[in-house]
């Protein structure tokens, strides 16, 4: 008795459409790779600190044992008030979520942080006697922002500083990344 393949045709091929029209699941996103090319203050943005401290009046860099770029910038136009970013980049992408997570309790056990949404892996702001500082990590970047005051009253602060850090770490951290 011969065997009838119509049946089994017929639902082989519903079965292969129906696989070919679902949309596939998406594929889970790399966490980015930060490169260490270059002069890494150099690719420090400035606009947004800019726009809210006055104008860019000077810039120094340095670095540190850990590999840590220490980049410091004055701002203003009649009072200089400087900027202190750090930017440590893990070799072979490594992870810094470690030292992060580290400093950050460090920082809770001493003063309010606030979260910040949108930037890197994880980011918050908090304010010391020296200003308002900014600290994100995003896989192998480390990346810090600190306003110093130093001897300058806090009213002499503009407002929109926090803002202006965010604003500058995202512009930075996508210059950092190509």
């Amino acid at each position: 008795m011969p065997v009838k393949l119509a049946p089994i045709v017929g639902v082989a091929a519903a079965l292969a459409l129906s696989a070919c029209s679902s949309s596939p699941s998406p594929a889970p996103s790399k966490p980015p790779v930060y490169r260490a090319t270059g002069d890494l203050c150099a690719r420090v943005d400035h606009s947004a600190l800019a726009a809210v401290l006055g104008p860019l009046r000077s810039t120094r860099s340095g670095s540190a044992p850990t590999g840590t770029r220490t980049c410091s910038f004055q701002f203003g136009s009649t009072v200089p008030i400087p900027v202190e970013v750090s930017i440590q980049l893990a070799s072979g992408g490594a992870s810094l979520a470690s030292s992060y997570q580290g400093l950050r309790g460090i920082e809770e056990k001493q003063t309010r942080l606030t979260p910040v949404t949108g930037l890197g892996q994880d980011a918050y702001t908090y304010e010391d006697t020296t200003g308002p500082h900014l600290v994100t990590y995003d896989n192998n970047l480390y990346l810090s922002y600190a306003v110093v005051l130093g001897a300058l009253p806090q009213a002499s602060l503009p407002s929109g500083v926090v803002g202006a850090e965010v604003a500058s770490a995202h512009a930075t951290m996508a210059r950092l990344i190509q």
